[in-house]
């Protein structure tokens, strides 16, 4: 009864005895809207309705053990249904708090991730074999290209660039990247599935890889015109780029690439205003970009998925940028580690993103087990 747990910032801290709690209390570490918990509690509450914690310190309850902590007051116990929905934008995702959640449930399951990553990853090669194999056929009978010289001319430059996208854009090549990328939206429906049921505290199969069939068509959709509002609203953000193309990179090339731009604060003021320019884009990606989880999450519609997404994104844009950053710098510290590394900060990853939607629906205790359990407090919920 003397053991408490406690968060901050939505991790969860302890054991500690009543004492110390209390001086957390008093030093403004541990605020009134925390949760804390010890045994003679069926749930976590609120720090600020567990009596004697942010008052002056009780007489011990026990006169015949003067020495015990008795300051851990009698709270009755409560049965709770499942985690209500919060408000949307009502509490601000914990990048942190996410990031330790994800780490830890990689940890527990990390066979069944790995598994699923493993499977991913040889259904992508396996595609790209016999569009690898047609590519290299019909080059069999293509001539050699000519070297290029050195300092290349305008000409001989323009040349080289055509050669180069008539390969990456010929017949097999626009085949394989449609057929990847559908495969790669199927299978995204399934990793949403697992990840779900593993932060949901219910059962994640491999099998639940291939599940994504029925919502297929609605994540197409959804992907399809969230993609083009990115790219409509992305579109004022080439013009500064084709200044810096017409007034700096042509006079470049004509003069065979012995001439280089001298106005280098233009092409900075310029590459600066191209990126302010696509704020807009990125915001819109942030904002739309959760719409397919909660196809599968919810078998919404296409718009309505859409509108979700926007709503539950309220008020958190710069903490979902948080997210990515985090995410981003862990699948670097994967690479960096190699293969080996790349096992494990994948489904961190992947976890990772899917904390943050269950936070944004259901609030910090998205990323909490039931006290004294193993068993997310998510368990239960629809």
């Amino acid at each position: 009864m003397n053991e408490w747990y406690y968060t901050i910032d939505g991790i969860q801290q302890g054991p500690v005895a009543f004492g110390k709690l209390r001086e957390l209390a008093a030093s403004g570490t541990l605020v009134k809207s925390a949760l804390v918990w010890n045994q003679g509690m069926k749930d976590w509450r609120p720090a600020e309705q567990v009596e004697g914690l942010f008052s002056v310190p009780p007489v011990p309850a026990d006169p015949a053990n003067p020495q015990a902590n008795a300051w851990a007051p009698a709270i009755p116990e409560f049965d709770e249904p499942a985690l209500p929905e919060i408000e949307p934008g009502s509490e601000r995702v914990g990048v942190s708090a996410c990031f330790s959640r994800a780490f830890q449930l990689a940890a527990r399951h990390f066979g069944i991730l790995v598994l699923a990553l493993l499977i991913t990853f040889a259904i992508s090669f396996a595609i790209s074999i016999p569009f690898g194999i047609v590519e290299a056929f019909s080059q069999v009978n293509q001539p050699a290209p000519a070297p290029v010289p050195v300092p290349v001319t305008a000409n001989q430059f323009w040349k080289a660039m055509e050669v180069g996208i008539r390969e990456n854009f010929s017949a097999a090549s626009i085949a394989h990247n449609i057929i990847s990328n559908l495969v790669s939206l199927f299978l995204s429906a399934g990793i949403f599935r697992i990840g779900l049921n593993i932060v949901s505290g219910k059962q994640a199969t491999v099998g639940q890889l291939f599940s994504g069939g029925p919502v297929f068509l609605k994540m197409l959709g959804a992907a399809i015109l969230s993609w083009l509002c990115t790219l409509a609203a992305a579109i004022p953000s080439f013009i500064p780029w084709y200044f810096i193309y017409t007034r700096h990179l042509v006079p470049f090339m004509h003069s065979n690439f012995e001439t280089p731009p001298e106005n280098w604060q233009e092409i900075a003021l310029l590459v600066t205003a191209s990126l302010l320019l696509a704020l807009p884009a990125w915001y819109l990606a942030i904002r739309l970009g959760w719409s397919q989880i909660a196809i599968v999450d919810r078998n919404l519609g296409v718009f309505e998925a859409l509108r979700y997404s926007w709503n539950i994104t309220r008020r958190n844009f710069w903490k979902l940028v948080g997210v990515g950053i985090v995410g981003m710098l862990i699948a670097l510290a994967g690479v960096l580690l190699c293969f080996v590394g790349l096992l494990f900060a994948i489904p961190v990853v992947w976890l990772l993103g899917i904390l943050a939607y269950r936070w944004m629906q259901y609030g910090h205790r998205a990323a909490l087990d039931h006290p004294g359990t193993r068993r997310p407090q998510l368990h239960g919920t629809p």
